[in-house]
């Protein structure tokens, strides 16, 4: 009985190995985890385990030694992350951010070049979000065009500054585009040109942990593919190839 109860033991335990080196595990910046999930729902090699939060608090973690596979930032990782967690060259830009301002105003016009007042504003905080810096060199502007904003309040990404859009604890945001979608087209925004704020490179890395490790590798090439590219560009993103 012992020698079949272990044979038992090691067939699952095969099993179990192969069920985990199959499972892509990756780190996403929260404003693209709604893409990545459409990308999942497309990509049927590999199971993706995702886990989301901010840019600054996801390379903390890797930093630390968290078991990721893939890193999708919402910047760029070469400048935040040291070199010995990444795969030599792999760094890429998987998507280009967009900045929109919001309003709960209805019927509200805005100029980014004429000056106005503003009650409150949500953005993600620059200190560790990539769309908080641009959210700041757009505020920058627009104060020296003679915009008085009253209320400043960061999240600390771009996705809790939606939820405090949302759940209007400002009246106004600057959120991504990705975002529109799925907090209310009935909202009245406008796209952010581009000229006002430096481009939103969201860049992909694989981790040193998965150099070997051919699911990771493959979901990796995926991102780079022409059915990708079309799911991200949906999603309100630009890519290089625009």
């Amino acid at each position: 009985m012992r020698i079949k109860h272990y044979t038992l033991l090691v067939f699952f335990t095969f099993f179990a190995d192969v069920s985990f080196s199959s499972e892509v595990r990756i780190a996403v910046a929260s404003n693209f985890k709604p893409t990545l999930e459409k990308l999942s729902n497309a990509y049927t090699q590999s199971k993706l385990s995702i886990s989301s939060a901010s840019t600054g608090k996801l390379t903390s973690q890797i930093s630390r030694g968290a078991p990721f596979d893939i890193f999708l930032s919402a910047g760029e990782v070469g400048t935040t992350l040291a070199p010995s967690f990444v795969v030599d060259d792999s760094e890429f830009t998987y998507a280009i951010g967009q900045l929109v301002l919001v309003t709960h105003e209805q019927n509200a016009k805005f100029e980014f070049d004429s000056p106005r007042e503003l009650d409150c504003i949500a953005y993600a905080n620059p200190a560790v979000a990539p769309y908080g810096r641009a959210a700041a060199e757009v505020i920058g502007h627009l104060e020296k065009v003679g915009v008085r904003i009253h209320k400043h309040v960061k999240g600390q990404s771009v996705a809790q500054a939606q939820q405090f859009f949302l759940s209007k604890a400002c009246n106004w945001a600057l959120i991504a585009q990705s975002q529109i979608t799925i907090t209310n087209k009935a909202h009245t925004h406008w796209l952010v040109p581009a000229k006002l704020y430096q481009p939103i490179r969201q860049n992909a890395v694989l981790l040193k942990r998965a150099h070997d490790n051919q699911h990771a590798l493959q979901f990796f090439n995926y991102l780079n593919s022409d059915e990708a590219k079309h799911i991200i560009v949906e999603a309100g993103y630009l890519t290089e190839a625009q």
